[in-house]
């Protein structure tokens, strides 16, 4: 018999990446979300053999359909998507209702062995209220939420940080690297301690991998 992995996020990056590895695992059957399934992006998912469903993570019912039958759930939530639009505070709020949403919709789903969270840390929480990043505040939630709220679920959900992803560079202007004439070479602007090292993956190609071993 098959086991089920659902795609939150399916044609995104990190969704994405944990499609291309699933599809590749023997004895595993991918089923991927989406607002639109008539998108070209939806369209492709259905060629190369993801089941595609039609969810919202603002319906807690279409995530109940979606999660039906599954082994494992993949979960992703998006500050971005709304940020543009509705700003810090609107954004952060609105990702940790989604986020609830989605841990209600798995503690129904009797099949359910593992629900993983691409997550971060709750910043709010761990620096008293003196460092507040928004892009991980959401998400820090929703963690919080989890481990405090639904004990059970917890017992068979895995909370994933992923690093800075390096090719966030060659997407979004805002990471883009910048040239400085005075050094004559191009630098990346990214905001950090001077003495800290961090790692940098690659969304779309780091996730998967990483998952099929949970």
């Amino acid at each position: 018999m098959s086991n089920l992995i659902v795609v939150i996020g399916a044609a995104g990056g990190q969704g994405g990446g944990v499609v291309d590895a699933f599809l590749k695992e023997p004895g595993w059957k991918v089923r991927g979300t989406t607002r639109n399934t008539s998108s070209e992006k939806a369209k492709a998912l259905a060629a190369k053999g993801v089941k595609v469903v039609s969810a919202n993570l603002n319906d807690e019912e279409s995530l109940e359909r979606a999660f039906h039958g599954s082994t494992a759930i993949f979960a992703f939530t998006d500050y971005y998507d709304t940020f543009f639009e509705l700003g810090d505070e609107k954004s952060v709020e609105l990702e940790f209702e989604q986020g609830k949403r989605v841990a209600r919709a798995a503690a129904k789903t009797q099949s359910l062995q593992r629900l993983v969270f691409s997550a971060g840390p709750h910043t709010s929480k761990i620096t008293n209220e003196e460092a507040v990043y928004p892009h991980l505040e959401g998400k820090g939630r929703i963690v919080t939420y989890v481990t405090q709220e639904m004990p059970d679920l917890s017992a068979k959900t895995t909370f994933v940080v992923f690093t800075v992803f390096a090719n966030n560079a060659l997407l979004y202007d805002i990471f883009k690297p910048i040239y400085v004439p005075s050094a004559k070479k191009y630098v990346l602007d990214w905001k950090s301690n001077s003495t800290s090292a961090y790692g940098r993956g690659c969304a779309g190609a780091n996730e998967g991998p990483y998952l099929r071993l949970l």
